[in-house]
């Protein structure tokens, strides 16, 4: 095969081609060479490898570029579109494998521009949510012999799925459960669905009908700030139970989002490094059919930091419990939610501490657990969780919340307070407003006893039953008086104002004591110990 043959099929120089040409040898070339110009007979596809065997001998003597992307295509295609492309110019190959790469989601080639990196990247995001689209709307084609009731079946599923249009995305989130992979979390109006961030195959696709709520928590332990969302199916995990669980920096790198609401088509922006994700997160959340609960201070503020809960264990699993003014959430797989409507309201409380030392305690919590079908709720069934090794200075601020949320354990929240009680809780500090009822202005003397209560104090120190018949007077002529009428009390009979008990001596105190034991005992056992203690003296004095 001449040279210059060889040097205007590849575009290489002479030298470049007598390299290529004794590697791979004068048969290989020629026959390879004859398949792509046309000249020779139909080779097949082992002959129209033996072309790509060529070039990769160039590729790997630094020749010519290499072509990742266009081998594997070629290697993979059916035999009869592998043959039509090795009748390809090789000045087209180079620009065939800049479109698969693309195509693939691969990255943009190392010798592009920096305006090429930007358009890539922008640009692999919308073809690959419009080859979706594509592979949807053709998967929805059938043929057209299927018998009516198929045709009734696809028809809806057609409806279905052009009615649950996307509504917002988020690209490139770290899932955690039930999957543990990056993947583009988008939300459409009927399903949430996990898309695969390159081929944008769908690997998950949960309807919203199944979650019930939603958390947006703060996640410990990271050294960067971090989110972690929580949805739930079950406040009480089951067997059937689903939770979707993933996370982000609250200053991810470059990342993207991409918006439907205006256009159908997706506006998709590219947000730069240093970009806060948290008011994206809440406009993912806002499509969502159920409102988002975020813990706050100002339900609850551990005693060692500004953090709405505290950490614990449940039995080996570390967690963290989230104190909301709906409830409380255990953030460790599996999730559980404890609401204020399901937590027990008996003579215990159904969030309580039990510590031994003080240094650490143990939280209980005690859910409501339902009747079976076909039983009788005579008695309720009580499921308890304990949540151990909770630091002891965590105490007085459960306890806190306990007692400003304590009125509506166990309370169905009513619907049209969305699921969150009118009521407040009553403030301990709060003084009584009817207390000044029980104080008169003109006729208060500073708290001072008057002439009237000293004689009363006399007479009650001389003869308490005329003091309990007074009384008994007072409240017998009460009873008759008008509702209406609030009756004003007697300072002088006042418990704190009567005169207290007065000191008795030893001596007086020895002897009562004396009189009860004779009283109750007798006087034969008096005398019996008189003459016991007689006769240990007088052996006493013997022994001396």
């Amino acid at each position: 095969m001449p040279k210059d043959t060889l040097r205007n099929a590849y575009g290489l120089t002479t030298n470049e081609a007598s390299k290529v040409r004794c590697k791979t040898g004068a048969g290989v070339i020629g026959r390879g060479l004859a398949t792509r110009n046309g000249t020779g007979p139909m080779p097949g596809h082992a002959h129209a490898c033996e072309l790509h065997t060529t070039r990769r001998v160039a590729q790997s003597s630094g020749i010519m570029p290499e072509l990742t992307y266009f081998d594997e295509v070629c290697g993979l295609l059916p035999k009869e579109y592998a043959e039509q492309v090795s009748t390809l110019p090789s000045s087209s190959h180079e620009i065939l494998d800049k479109v698969f790469r693309f195509v693939a989601g691969g990255s943009y080639p190392e010798e592009s521009s920096p305006k090429i990196h930007q358009a890539w990247a922008d640009g692999q995001a919308r073809s690959q949510k419009r080859f979706q689209e594509l592979k949807s709307q053709s998967s929805h084609k059938r043929p057209r012999d299927e018998d009516d009731s198929a045709d009734s079946q696809g028809s809806k599923r057609t409806k279905t799925d052009q009615d649950d249009t996307p509504v917002f995305t988020l690209h490139n989130i770290s899932v955690s459960s039930p999957i543990r992979k990056r993947v583009d979390v988008t939300v459409h109006k009927s399903t949430l669905q996990l898309l695969n961030p390159t081929t944008s195959s769908v690997e998950l696709n949960l309807p919203l009908a199944t979650f019930k709520r939603v958390f947006l928590l703060p996640t410990r332990g990271k050294a960067k700030p971090h989110c972690t969302i929580v949805l739930m199916s079950d406040d009480a995990p089951t067997s059937n139970s689903k939770q979707l669980i993933f996370g982000v920096d609250a200053t991810p790198p470059p990342y993207n989002t991409t918006d439907y609401t205006a256009d159908a088509s997706g506006d998709n922006t590219r947000h730069p490094k240093g970009t806060p994700i948290l008011p994206h997160l809440r406009t993912f959340l806002s499509h969502l059919p159920f409102p988002t609960l975020e813990p706050s201070l100002s339900a609850f503020k551990s005693a060692l930091g500004d953090v709405p809960g505290t950490e614990g264990y449940r039995g080996a699993k570390p967690g963290t419990l989230w104190f909301f003014s709906e409830g409380i959430l255990w953030d460790s797989k599996s999730c559980e939610f404890w609401s204020l409507s399901d937590i027990v309201n008996g003579e215990l409380p159904g969030v309580r501490t039990v510590s031994a030392t003080g240094r650490n305690c143990s939280v209980v919590l005690c859910r409501k657990v339902p009747p079976a079908e076909g039983e009788e709720d005579d008695e309720e069934d009580v499921e308890e969780t304990d949540i151990g090794m909770v630091d002891g200075r965590e105490q007085e601020p459960i306890l806190r919340w306990v007692k400003s949320n304590r009125h509506l354990f166990g309370k169905t929240p009513s619907p049209a307070t969305n699921g969150t009680s009118p009521e407040k809780p009553p403030r301990p500090d709060d003084s009584d407003e009817e207390d000044s009822d029980f104080v008169d202005d003109d006729d208060s003397d500073g708290g001072e006893p008057t002439s009237d209560s000293d004689s009363d104090s006399d007479n009650d120190a001389g003869g308490g039953g005329n003091a309990e018949d007074e009384e008994e007077e007072a409240v017998g002529s009460g009873s008759g008086s008008d509702d209406d009428e609030v009756e004003e009390l007697d300072p002088a009979r006042h418990p704190l104002l009567r005169p207290a008990m007065p000191r008795m001596s030893r001596a007086a105190i020895e002897a009562a004591v004396g009189v009860v034991q004779e009283e109750f005992l007798g006087s034969k056992t008096l005398e019996a110990d008189a003459d016991g203690e007689e006769d240990d003296d007088e052996e006493d004095e013997l022994d001396d």
